[in-house]
């Protein structure tokens, strides 16, 4: 269940995120290429590093670094579209068609499965491009929690996606928690 304090934030970041995808995208067509924009993140939420005897290991930033990397992209991606000249309602929440995803990024098995099915929407990680973020925000058992804004036109994609996990890392956000 979300927390009042997420529901506001992603509320306030769902318009943003939708209208940034319609000026970054005017043709969505391919999950993996259409939700990731050349505004790319500062860092990675989550990544395979190579010790010093070669053995790969997964570095995870610490939940303020990552924090700071998804609300550094989406004050960057606001910017970007004042400085054309567009700024998203505020009063409203528009999910032009899309939905809201839930992400435990810490419970991914890291197996490929979501990407695979989702037709690259989602990372190896189950990270989805961050073209969708809306916030990071800490789930019931500590671990940090993405949530999503997915295009309807990847909607579909998604669904293959949540299929695919075999840890069930990721939900839909129902509408109604949103109006809480």
């Amino acid at each position: 269940m979300l927390r009042p304090a997420d529901v506001v934030r992603i509320r306030q970041r769902v318009n943003v995120t939708a209208m940034w995808h319609r000026c970054a995208c005017p043709r969505p067509a391919d999950p993996a290429r259409d939700t990731r924009s050349p505004l790319a993140p500062a860092g990675a939420l989550i990544m395979v590093t190579a010790g010093e005897d070669g053995t790969e290991d997964l570095y995870r930033p610490t939940p303020f670094e990552r924090l700071a990397i998804v609300d550094d992209l989406l004050g960057r991606r606001e910017t970007a579209l004042e400085q054309a000249g567009l700024i998203a309602p505020t009063k409203a929440l528009l999910l032009a068609g899309g939905r809201v995803l839930e992400c435990a990024i810490d419970r991914s098995e890291h197996d490929g499965l979501a990407g695979y099915h989702s037709r690259g929407l989602f990372d190896p990680f189950d990270v989805p491009g961050h073209d969708t973020w809306l916030t990071l925000a800490r789930g019931p058992a500590g671990d940090d929690v993405l949530y999503a804004w997915i295009p309807r036109e990847f909607v579909a994609d998604a669904d293959a996606g949540i299929w695919a996990s075999a840890t069930r890392c990721m939900r839909w956000v129902d509408e109604a928690e949103l109006k809480a």
